[in-house]
């Protein structure tokens, strides 16, 4: 831990902090005024999606994710990104404006 302190702390920020909050609030509310299932409200609001959007929106920071609208009855990364004006792109797109280079 103490190397992790030393090495990185400036790396990590906290997620808990009020405009994270509140997007989230404002994420869930928006979701829970949708047509989903109630199975799906409810995984989304349990698992990290929820958060890690509500984060990204806070941070103005793109979000990476494989996940697709293409699978029905879930809630999905990328049209509550859309929704909330954060920005999100696969793994290749990143590796891409990364410029890094597979030989």
């Amino acid at each position: 831990m103490n190397w992790v302190k030393n090495h990185f702390e400036s790396y990590f920020i906290k997620t808990d902090d009020a405009t994270v909050l509140y997007n989230y609030a404002e994420i869930i509310s928006f979701v829970e005024s949708q047509n989903y299932s109630r199975i799906a409200k409810d995984e989304f609001a349990r698992v990290s999606d929820s958060w890690i959007i509500a984060f990204a929106k806070a941070y103005n920071a793109t979000l990476v994710t494989e996940e697709n609208d293409k699978r029905k009855g879930k809630v999905k990364i990328p049209s509550i990104c859309d929704r909330f004006g954060v920005r999100h792109i696969n793994t290749f797109n990143l590796l891409r404006e990364l410029k890094i280079q597979l030989n």
